[in-house]
């Protein structure tokens, strides 16, 4: 192992919210929590805005100015360029690309009903582009959003349901229900911010472009001690 910690890594923060018309109370609601939930990040840290309909759009730049971060969420459902619908699949895609480029620590926090069908955009074209930007998904689920049944839409496979809840499961993040956007962004954005980074040599035996399952369990000892613990980690990365 090389490295094992969470402070010192920079942050890079993509909030992927859906704009579609069911949404409009909870991007107000996490508008107005905004500037406390942000003033958790540090030094170094860095937040984009991109906003999803049919289509996606970025809404603001990476900046550290994380003020003007919180006053830019509260226009996000403004925005005319998504057009109706909501296709959450191309959209974390979009938050993905987004982010392959950064340093450091990198996350996505969505905001959506989990409402929608996807395209041809499987989950799996998700998952590859979320392990090639080394990037782990988060959302916030709210009002009636619940895990979808079936990946499948009507059992034609060029239509895939929105699940957020996989999606995150999958990538080693977490989807937290809520009714309200507020405080559950304040909570988000702690639980991203104190998740840690473990580090180490790349296998002699790795194959570039192949991906490499992880897996992260407690010493005995530890599953003694903390019975109720959980652990959630990415299923893995896509070796350089």
């Amino acid at each position: 192992m090389t490295y094992f910690g969470r402070e010192a890594e920079p942050l890079s923060v993509v909030l992927l919210l859906d704009i579609s018309g069911s949404m409009s109370r909870y991007i107000a609601e996490m508008s107005r929590m905004a500037s406390q939930a942000l003033s958790q990040l540090r030094k170094g840290d860095e937040v984009a805005i991109l906003v999803y309909g049919r289509r996606s759009k970025l809404h603001f730049d990476f900046t550290s100015a994380l003020e003007d971060v919180a006053r830019r969420i509260q226009s996000a459902p403004e925005n005319p360029y998504v057009g109706s619908g909501t296709s959450t699949n191309e959209a974390v895609i979009e938050a993905a690309k987004l982010l392959a480029p950064r340093a450091g620590r990198k996350a996505i926090i969505a905001v959506t009903d989990n409402g929608g069908v996807n395209y041809k955009v499987p989950n799996d074209a998700v998952m590859r582009e979320l392990f090639v930007a080394n990037t782990i998904f988060n959302a916030i689920a709210v009002g009636k959003a619940e895990r979808s049944r079936a990946a499948r839409s009507g059992g034609n496979p060029d239509f895939t349901l929105t699940d957020v809840f996989t999606l995150a499961e999958q990538s080693g993040g977490e989807a937290l229900k809520a009714d309200r956007a507020d405080q559950t962004f304040v909570e988000m954005i702690e639980r991203v911010r104190t998740r840690y980074a473990l580090a180490y040599p790349l296998p002699a035996d790795a194959v570039s472009g192949a991906f490499r399952r992880v897996t992260v369990d407690l010493t005995p000892e530890a599953q003694r001690r903390y019975p109720k613990a959980q652990i959630r980690v990415r299923d893995g990365y896509t070796a350089p």
